[in-house]
């Protein structure tokens, strides 16, 4: 059947050849046909108002009494029940819910550069996981939550580091919960990370990327020592000062040593050197009482 599915295919369009593209077209089909038979459950199956036999009688048009009996059994089998009680767990857990349709991250970028400009990953988020007055859903992660992650990271982050940076660090954590992804996320069918080279270098220069926290980090530190280096150069510029006073105390006593020693000492320089080395202890108390 598989092989009659590609035939059909192969027919219609012109398609390279090779198990590459066997295997998407598999896929594509499959994914086409999971959908179609969603549709089919939820418009002829009822297992709670409808006995096996009435199911069985609601066939519907284009497929055959056969193929129709062989879904009605699976979809009351107790596989087919666990994994629908599964199904619905899984929704009902689900904290974002998108409501940007079936178009790609990179297409709603493309639309939200040209409608806006620039933009913060904040924003869009907003595009992606908002209704279409720019609410959300009751129970999913809001706007408004997302707000506050932003200014409790404004709070505790240098002033230094851009807004805009710390907005994308909260999608990155809204979006990845922290992490980096395995695989580039919403990229096309069947796209993996060793399908597109440097792709995490190419999405950055294109403005479509994850935020890596390891950046944030790096911008961090650099903040920490860019700070660290003007105390540095502050403290050198008081060492400097301090040199220079102390430069002069030992030059006067120097002079008065000299003078005691020749005996021609006069009043007037043992009372400047004295208010010299009262002026230092005047400040040396006062720097002290500064710290």
């Amino acid at each position: 059947m598989r092989g009659n599915i590609v035939n059909l295919v192969r027919a219609h369009f012109l398609l390279p050849e090779g198990k590459e593209m066997r295997n998407a077209i598999l896929k594509r089909i499959g994914k086409t046909w999971k959908n179609h038979r969603y549709a089919l459950k939820k418009d002829y199956f009822d297992p709670v108002e409808k006995t096996r036999e009435q199911n069985y009688a609601s066939i519907p048009d284009g497929i055959t009494t056969q193929n129709w009996s062989f879904l009605v059994d699976y979809w009351l089998s107790s596989d087919a029940k666990k994994m629908s009680e599964l199904g619905k767990a899984a929704r009902a857990s689900q904290v974002l819910v998108r409501k940007s349709g079936a178009k790609s991250f990179a297409n709603r970028r493309a639309i939200l550069k040209k409608q806006k400009g620039d933009f913060s990953e904040l924003e869009f988020f907003k595009s992606v996981y908002s209704e279409g007055d720019g609410s959300f859903k009751e129970g999913t992660t809001s706007r408004q939550g997302a707000i506050k992650k932003v200014q409790e990271s404004l709070d505790n982050s240098s002033s230094s580091i851009p807004k805009v940076d710390i907005e994308n660090e909260v999608f990155n954590q809204l979006m990845y919960q922290g992490e980096i992804p395995k695989r580039p996320l919403n990229y096309g069918f069947g796209v993996k990370q060793s399908h597109i080279f440097g792709v995490e270098g190419h999405l950055r220069k294109e403005g479509s990327y994850y935020v890596n926290n390891s950046d944030m980090e790096v911008e961090k530190l650099k903040v920490a020592l860019l700070d660290m280096k003007k105390q540095n150069e502050d403290l050198a510029e008081q060492n400097q000062i301090l040199k220079t006073e102390f430069d002069a105390v030992g030059s006067m006593m120097a002079q008065v040593l000299k003078a005691t020693r020749s005996g021609n000492v006069s009043s007037e320089v043992i009372d400047y050197a004295i208010q010299l080395l009262d002026s230092q202890v005047v400040d040396d108390v006062g720097s002290n009482g500064k710290k």
